[in-house]
C-alpha cells in the first residue's frame, strides 16, 4: 500500500513539474515593441494609389511568425481592398513571405491595427512592404505610430510591431527580470547599504529632509547590512548590484513555492497543493514585485518557512520570523499572534519562560542589525522605523481607507486597523483559529485598513491563503 502511495505520489509529483515546464516553455505570439518602449517621436506614412509601397526595416531578435501596423484613427479604405505584405530577408534578397489580404480581414479597429500573421520564419533582418495595389481613386492608408505617442509630424520612424515566437519565460524575462530598477525602492536599498560600506549611519537621513517620502529608511537594517556586504564583495555598481539580487529575489520567489506546494502535498491535499503553488508564482502581485525588484519574496520567503515549521521546528519557525521582520516588517503584525500561540502552546507552569524565549529568539536579529545605528543616532533609527506609523495616507493606489475619509491623520488613523486586529488576537487566544487562519485574517486586515498601501502589500496575504485553506477540516454542502 505504501509503494503504491509513493509511485502515485512521484507521478504526481512529475505531471506537476512538466505542466509546469510546458507552460513556461509553451510558444506563444508576442510582440516585442509596445508603447512604453517606443520613446523616439512618429509622424505618419500614407500608402495611396499614387504612392503604393511603405517598406520599414525590421530586425527581429527570435523566429518571426507576424507583424502589425498601427493605423490612424480613421481609414480612407474599403473593407474589400486586397493589401499585399511581403517581407524580404535583407542578407539574401530572398522573398520569405508574401499575403494578400482584404482589409476587413486584418484590420482590427479596437486597436487601430493591421495584423499579419503567418508560420515562424527564422530570426534575421527583414524588409516589411506593404502595398494596396488595387486601391481606387480616394483610397489611402494611413500608417504610423501607436496614437499614444505624442503626435510629431516630422517624424516616421516606427509604424511595425513586430511579432515573434516566444516561450512564457522569455517574456516573463523581457518584462520582468530584465526591467530597470532604478527610481524604485531597491534603488534606495543600494544607497543605504553604499553608506554603511563608507562608515556612515543609514537612518540620519530621517532627521532631515533628504529622504522622501516612502525612500525614508523605515525597515529594520538587515538588507541595509546584506546591501553592504555585496557591495563589498563587488557589485558596487548598481546595475551589477540589482542582477546579482535579482538572482536572490527569484530564487526565494521560487523556493516559497516549492515550500507551499510541498507543505500540502506532504497533508495529501493535492489539489490545494497545486493551487498554491501556481497562485503564488503567477498572481499579479508577484509579478509586479518580479518586475520592480522588491525585497518582499525574500522576507515572505522566512515568513512562510516560519509559518510551516512552527508546529515542529519551533526555534527555526521564531528566528525565521524574526529574519522576515528584520528585512521588511510588513508581518510586524503578527508578533502578538505568534506571542498568544507560544503562551496558550506552553504547559501552564512554563508559559512565562516559554513566551520570553520566543520573544528573544524573534527580536534577536533585528536588534542585533541595529546596534551600531542606536549607539551612533537612536533618535535617527526611532525616527526612520516610526515613520510608516505616522506617515499621512497618500499611497493607496486609488482605494482610500475609512480614515482618509473621515480626514483623520497621523498615528489616530491606525485606530480601525487595530480595533479588528484585536478581535482576530481573541479569537485566536480562545482558540478558535488557527496560526495559519489568523495570520490571513491579520493581513487582509492590514491590507484593507492600513492608512498607506502599496501594490506590494497584497503579495503578503498570498502564503496564508492555501495554508488556512487546508486547515478547514469539514465543509458542510447544502
Amino acid at each position: 500500500m505504501k509503494y503504491a502511495f509513493k509511485k502515485s505520489g512521484s507521478i504526481f509529483l512529475l505531471g506537476v513539474c512538466l505542466f509546469l515546464f510546458t507552460i513556461l516553455l509553451w510558444p506563444l505570439r508576442y510582440s516585442t515593441s509596445d508603447t512604453e518602449q517606443l520613446s523616439d517621436p512618429v509622424g505618419s506614412i500614407s500608402v495611396t494609389p499614387d504612392k503604393p509601397v511603405v517598406n520599414v526595416q525590421i530586425y527581429p531578435s527570435r523566429s518571426l511568425v507576424g507583424v502589425s501596423f498601427w493605423t490612424a484613427e480613421k481609414q480612407k479604405v474599403q473593407g474589400d481592398t486586397l493589401l499585399e505584405l511581403v517581407i524580404t530577408n535583407s542578407n539574401t534578397g530572398e522573398v520569405a513571405i508574401s499575403r494578400e489580404m482584404q482589409f476587413s480581414h486584418v484590420f482590427q479597429k479596437k486597436k487601430n491595427m493591421i495584423m499579419f500573421t503567418f508560420p515562424s520564419i527564422r530570426s534575421s533582418p527583414y524588409l516589411v512592404s506593404l502595398r494596396i495595389p488595387d486601391a481606387s481613386a480616394g483610397q489611402s492608408l494611413t500608417l504610423r505610430g501607436p496614437l499614444k505617442i505624442i503626435d510629431d509630424k516630422t517624424s516616421a520612424q516606427t509604424v511595425v510591431q513586430v511579432l515573434e515566437k516566444r516561450s512564457l519565460y522569455s517574456i516573463f524575462y523581457t518584462h520582468l527580470f530584465s526591467a530597470t530598477a532604478e527610481g524604485e525602492d531597491i534603488y534606495y536599498y543600494w544607497l543605504r547599504g553604499g553608506e554603511i560600506v563608507k562608515g556612515e549611519n543609514p537612518y540620519v537621513c530621517s532627521l532631515d529632509d533628504t529622504c522622501i517620502n516612502h525612500k525614508n529608511p523605515g525597515h529594520f537594517p538587515v538588507f541595509y547590512w546584506l546591501s553592504a556586504l555585496s557591495q563589498q564583495a563587488g557589485f558596487h555598481d548598481f546595475h551589477d548590484w540589482i542582477v546579482f539580487w535579482r538572482t536572490i529575489f527569484l530564487l526565494c520567489y521560487l523556493a516559497t513555492g516549492a515550500v507551499l506546494f510541498w507543505t500540502l502535498y506532504k497533508r495529501k491535499q493535492y489539489e490545494l497543493a497545486v493551487f498554491a503553488l501556481f497562485f503564488w508564482l503567477f498572481n499579479r502581485w508577484s509579478l509586479y514585485v518580479i518586475r520592480v525588484a522588491h525585497v518582499d519574496f525574500v522576507a515572505i520567503f522566512f515568513l512562510t518557512a516560519s509559518l510551516v515549521l512552527f508546529e515542529k521546528k519551533r526555534f527555526l519557525s521564531l528566528l525565521a520570523f524574526g529574519v522576515s521582520l528584520g528585512i521588511k516588517q510588513v508581518a510586524i503584525f503578527l508578533v502578538p499572534l505568534y506571542i498568544i500561540f507560544i503562551w496558550v502552546q506552553a504547559e501552564k507552569g512554563k508559559r512565562v519562560t516559554a513566551t520570553l524565549k520566543g520573544i528573544l529568539v524573534m527580536a534577536i536579529v533585528p536588534l542585533i542589525s541595529l546596534i551600531p545605528f542606536v549607539i551612533d543616532s537612536p533618535k535617527s533609527v526611532a525616527t526612520g522605523l516610526l515613520f510608516s506609523a505616522t506617515r499621512n495616507s497618500q499611497a493607496n493606489i486609488g482605494a482610500a481607507p475609512l480614515v482618509s475619509l473621515l480626514k483623520i491623520d497621523g498615528a489616530i488613523g491606525v485606530a480601525p486597523m487595530v480595533f479588528l486586529m484585536l478581535l482576530v488576537f481573541m479569537a485566536a487566544y480562545r482558540k478558535k483559529l488557527s496560526l495559519a487562519m489568523s495570520g490571513l485574517a491579520i493581513m487582509l486586515t492590514f491590507i484593507a485598513f492600513n492608512t498607506v498601501l502599496f501594490n506590494q502589500y497584497f503579495l503578503w496575504f498570498v502564503p496564508f491563503l492555501p495554508l488556512a485553506a487546508s486547515e478547514i477540516k469539514k465543509v458542510r454542502l447544502q
